[in-house]
């Protein structure tokens, strides 16, 4: 079942505090920032991380600070009328990407597009200026786009606490927090066949 409410407000309400509350109880302090436009159909949904004025999450790591990013773009879809009216949210981009503090670019990020042109690359994939072998020729891979599936913000953050080293909010369990919000997620916000 997706997120479905009966105001766009409450829809857009429900996304915001469940990211915002995940972040919060595993790695970070940092709001989302939502915008909606609603002169267009279907009216769409944006999702940013902020931390103060700067774009994403300041994070310490093994490696040094680092700063995810995370953008989420969905669309509302309306049914009914009056008091059984409700809005539908479908999410149609998805970009979750880590850099190091002192660079623009991220070393890794993880893209989702749901409206790609048929034919073109992978709708789910990863990229990052890693150079890779491919026979005999050295391809970045930000020219490619790796096949992932799905890969949900609580996966990226499994992978910034387990691999990364990125310290947790001691006042919570946080694997229990990534199980319990990634089963909300495929229970309650995510539309069948679109995980």
């Amino acid at each position: 079942m997706p997120i479905e409410e009966r105001s766009l407000e409450r829809a857009i309400g429900v996304l915001r505090d469940h990211l915002n509350g995940v972040l919060a109880r595993t790695i970070s302090q940092a709001r989302l920032i939502v915008f909606a436009v609603r002169d267009i159909d279907p009216p769409q949904i944006g999702v940013h991380l902020r931390e103060g004025t700067a774009i994403g999450a300041q994070l310490r790591s093994s490696y040094g600070g680092l700063r995810l990013l995370l953008t989420q773009r969905c669309i509302s879809t309306v049914a009914g009328r009056g008091r059984r009216r409700t809005h539908t949210l479908h999410t149609v981009h998805y970009r979750y990407a880590l850099r190091a503090e002192d660079t623009d670019e991220p070393f890794i990020r993880w893209e989702y597009e749901r409206d790609r042109p048929e034919g073109q690359w992978c709708r789910h994939h990863v990229q990052g200026p890693q150079t890779l072998r491919v026979a005999a020729s050295d391809v970045s891979l930000n020219d490619l786009h790796l096949p992932t599936g799905w890969v949900t913000i609580e996966e990226v953050i499994r992978f910034c606490i387990v691999d990364l080293g990125v310290p947790t909010n001691p006042a919570h369990d946080w694997d229990a927090v990534l199980e319990d919000s990634y089963r909300t997620f495929r229970t309650d916000f995510a539309p069948i066949g679109e995980v």
